[in-house]
């Protein structure tokens, strides 16, 4: 077995799993599972998840790889973009369904472009006329320099006067004469349908040998300077174009011959609801797939968490092993030190406990403890308590940070900062009724009045606040029975059925354990 400093625990953000040397890391480790087999699925356009769920690596593994003779291309929105669509609504004072039209001639000029691998060529040549003279204005606008990214697709809508203008020339349309005419297609909207019509007729006059998807990422996150308002009328235009796109035209394009192209969104579950689509609720269920990595501790070692943990482990070891060796061999129980009166749990039980349920989170422990081990003992083959408890401050302003970019989508950093004040009040404790949840909710606010400080919007009043907090995973509700006591924490009761889970008032309520280090409550605890 390797020792620790000889593992590789991967990147935290998967999109550097895109270069070229890092492919073959990735296939060796990813989990295989049910999510990634239903991403073929026709219907299924967006893809749902907490930041860290791995939707990028979803994304990254199939654009990888052939799978199921589909091939797959990831496309990033950038904070270029969100400025080059606030400079088009200024100029052309955009509507909600303008910016939905530029997404779509964005998607279609991307499709277009990618889909050339995998185009059945051997039919007719005279079957793809609209697509050769598609892309020979395409390849004279670009002058045979296109790079296939939003950034250089949006330049076609910037100009698209110029654009509309080369599509008339190769496709030969013969346009009436007169003034209105003229001034109505010099119309920056008029331009946009006249391109996007164009593209879908080259796109519904192809024959496929392959499936293909297109993966848009890198909304999550609101680049700084940009409004919230601006930032959502964006994506609110790209959601809307994606579902349009896929539901009312590719869906049925005849040529495909038993072939998918979609067009497929990563989004977060916050976000997606604030995306108005009609009918939301079933297009969660029925065109969504919703990552998640809920995890029973009495069934654990059946988990898909587990068995991701266990395999990267397991798959960089000079022989096969089977589910779990590879982690009990790095995680013996035997090692551990035991409270006086205290029930051990397995190593992995308290690994996520500390977490959020999610891979990043458990690949961050480990490679954070992989750095504390390295420093205590160079050649050391297994972890200790010593390792997990050294590294629990690092880990814990991890957490905290994952929270943080959560945020930044929606408040600015003076708003984070006056959020972390509020943990003061506790006064170090771990766990809370709400009577005195609701005396250190008035002493906060007293405090920024005192001060001048604005109230943040999440603390509107203490029921917002709480919720707030709940919805963050800062804290879950307990219901204490005479046997047990149940402990609801919003990512583990967040469904298709129910993705905005509501906390309970008037209850007692715990701090997750995975951030007492980094907004300072509770005390140093040995991992038991």
């Amino acid at each position: 077995m390797l020792k620790i400093k000889e593992l590789n625990m991967g990147y935290n953000d998967a999109e550097n799993y895109k270069r070229r040397e890092d492919k073959a890391f990735l296939n060796k480790v990813f989990l295989i599972d049910d999510n990634l087999n239903k991403i073929l699925h026709n219907s299924k356009y967006f893809l749902i998840g907490e930041k860290g769920t791995g939707k990028t690596a979803y994304a990254v593994y199939h654009s990888n790889n052939d799978r199921d003779n589909t091939l797959s291309s990831i496309k990033y929105v950038r904070e270029t973009n969100y400025r080059q669509f606030i400079n088009l609504k200024n100029t052309n004072n955009l509507l909600l369904s303008d910016y939905t039209l530029i997404w779509k001639v964005i998607i279609y000029l991307l499709v277009s472009e990618e889909i050339k691998k995998c185009i059945n060529w051997s039919n007719p040549l005279k079957a793809f006329n609209n697509y050769k003279l598609l892309n020979k204005t395409v390849r004279e606008y670009y002058k045979d320099a296109f790079d296939p990214e939003v950034m250089s697709a949006f330049e076609f809508i910037v100009n698209s006067e110029d654009s509309v203008g080369l599509m008339d020339k190769h496709f030969a349309i013969e346009t009436k004469k007169g003034s209105s005419e003229k001034q109505t297609k010099n119309k920056f909207q008029m331009n946009l349908n006249y391109l996007k019509t164009q593209f879908e007729k080259a796109l519904d006059s192809i024959k496929l040998k392959k499936g293909f998807i297109l993966f848009i990422d890198g909304i999550d996150i609101r680049p700084e300077g940009v409004e919230q308002e601006d930032y959502i009328a964006c994506i609110k235009g790209l959601t809307h174009a994606i579902w349009e796109i896929n539901n009312d035209f590719l869906a049925n394009i005849k040529g495909l011959q038993g072939h998918n192209i979609k067009v497929m969104l990563l989004i977060r579950p916050d976000i997606f609801n604030k995306m108005g689509l009609q009918n939301q609720n079933n297009k969660i269920r029925d065109n969504s797939i919703l990552l998640d990595w809920k995890t029973r501790d009495q069934e654990y070692r059946q988990s898909n968490l587990f068995k991701l943990s266990d395999k990267l482990l397991a798959v960089q070891q000079n022989e096969i092993l089977d589910l779990g060796k590879a982690w009990d061999y790095y995680f013996p129980e035997n090692t551990k030190r035991k409270k006086a009166g205290k029930k051990r749990n397995p190593y992995f039980i308290n690994f996520i406990r500390h977490s959020f349920y999610r891979p990043r989170d458990i690949i961050s422990m480990l490679d954070i403890m992989k750095t504390y081990s390295k420093s205590r003992d160079s050649e050391a083959e297994k972890f200790s308590d010593l390792d997990f408890e050294s590294s629990r401050e690092a880990y814990s302003n991890y957490l905290l940070g994952e929270i943080r970019d959560h945020l930044v989508f929606y408040y600015t950093e003076e708003e984070y900062n006056s959020f972390l004040k509020f943990f003061g009040y506790l006064k170090g404790s771990t766990s809370f009724r709400y009577n005195f949840y609701m005396v250190c909710y008035e002493n906060y606010i007293e405090d920024l009045n005192r001060k001048n400080k604005k109230i943040p919007p999440f603390a509107d009043t203490p029921e917002e606040f709480l919720q707030f907090l709940y919805e963050l995973n800062i804290v879950c509700y307990v219901e204490q029975t005479v046997n047990e006591n149940y402990y609801y924490w919003c990512y583990k009761e967040r469904n298709y059925a129910n993705m905005n889970p509501k906390v309970k008032f008037d209850s007692l309520y715990y701090i997750h354990e995975g951030l007492f280090k980094a907004i300072n409550v509770g005390h140093k605890k040995i991992f038991d």
